[in-house]
């Protein structure tokens, strides 16, 4: 079962609304503490899939490269309409 972010508990998180107000007003760079493991790349994916916006996620070295390119392709390939695999463009 595919459910989009507008469907889901995490449309209703405040933060969220939050950091999407903050973009919509033109904030060029957001910052999310508190957030671990795949909980950062389920964020980043909902910003992306509500603004349709292109994001640059910048992570600590390799390792944590690699956990995050592999959550984002799921959470991103798993909304309604996604490109599969080709979620992530010019991830390497």
């Amino acid at each position: 079962m595919t459910v989009s972010v507008s469907e889901s508990l995490v449309s209703r998180w405040a933060a969220l609304g939050e950091l999407l107000a903050a973009l919509a007003k033109g904030v060029p760079c957001l910052e999310a503490h508190a957030l671990w493991g795949s909980a950062r790349a389920l964020l980043v994916a909902a910003l992306v899939q509500e603004t349709r916006r292109t994001a640059l996620v910048v992570t600590a070295g390799q390792t944590e490269r690699h956990r995050t390119t592999r959550d984002l392709d799921f959470f991103l390939a798993s909304r309604p309409g996604a490109a599969g695999g080709d979620a992530l463009a010019g991830r390497r």
